[in-house]
């Protein structure tokens, strides 16, 4: 901090330096006088500071748009502040639990109801997209009974997603990420585990066209990606080839999981208004 305090103070000394009408980085240099050696490369810095620390900068907003500073306002205290504000909005939802069962999917009020709107029904490796709301809580119900209760949402995330919570434990367990996509997220919902832990899912590598790594997940972890339609992403787990996916219909999702009920890795891909297409 005491850095960038001083760092600072010093750029404010050279702005009254060299951010003054008439200042040229010619003359500051010297290159002016003919008598005197020319230094191009002094020039060439001087112009560059010049550009960095003087006005006007490359961008500026209007100031009706943006925020001033409040130093001449009383800090800000907690008894002034407003009451948290309510955000709505729809986020993607999948089902990573390793079952063929179906699981309901309710939006409550509370982790203490005991029911609530069922928005979707999901199997494994399926995603829906939800609406939420601030405060909101979801609940999953297989076979009449809840399976599991969510921590309330203060914020709507990009994707959320459910899965087993470890390997020899069948509860479940929540995930959700914020992070902006300008293609799909690809989540790993496959459940293959740490041989030394198995608590702790067994890292997959994610590729782009066969060869770019995109990143290393493990189970119920998500990544947003800038594929689009025509490109491949592909895998490998433990330095083994774990097959390829074209993307193709401009998805919102890319799930890993289980082929079946095999131990075979598959793809699954999503959109918006999928599962009401494969309903009907």
């Amino acid at each position: 901090m005491k850095d960038r305090e001083e760092c600072t103070k010093q750029c404010v000394v050279l702005q009254e330096k060299i951010c003054i009408t008439g200042f040229t980085c010619t003359a500051g240099c010297g290159n002016n006088v003919k008598q005197m050696k020319k230094d191009p490369e002094c020039e060439t810095l001087c112009d560059s500071v010049h550009a960095a620390v003087c006005y006007p900068f490359h961008f500026e907003a209007s100031s009706k748009d943006v925020s001033p500073h409040h130093d001449d306002k009383p800090p800000p205290s907690i008894e002034a502040t407003p009451a948290p504000r309510v955000f709505e909005g729809k986020t993607f939802f999948c089902n990573l639990y390793p079952s063929s069962r179906y699981f309901e999917v309710l939006v409550m009020s509370s982790p203490a109801d005991k029911d609530g709107d069922a928005v979707t029904r999901l199997t494994y490796k399926q995603c829906d997209e939800i609406a939420l709301k601030t405060g909101d809580v979801i609940g999953v119900r297989a076979g009449g009974a809840m399976s599991g209760v969510s921590k309330p949402i203060l914020k709507i995330p990009s994707i959320m997603l459910f899965g087993q919570w470890a390997h020899g434990n069948h509860q479940v367990n929540f995930n959700r990420y914020y992070a902006k996509s300008d293609g799909p997220f690809v989540c790993n919902g496959f459940p293959v585990w740490e041989k030394e832990d198995d608590n702790v899912g067994a890292e997959i590598q994610v590729f782009r066209d066969g060869e770019t790594p995109l990143s290393k997940l493990r189970y119920k972890e998500c990544t947003p990606t800038s594929v689009h339609n025509g490109e491949v992403i592909s895998s490998s787990i433990a330095g083994k080839n774990a097959g390829s996916y074209t993307i193709a219909g401009s998805p919102r999702v890319v799930v890993l999981g289980k082929a079946g009920e095999t131990t075979a890795l598959a793809y699954e891909a999503w959109s918006v208004g999928d599962l009401q297409q494969q309903d009907e």
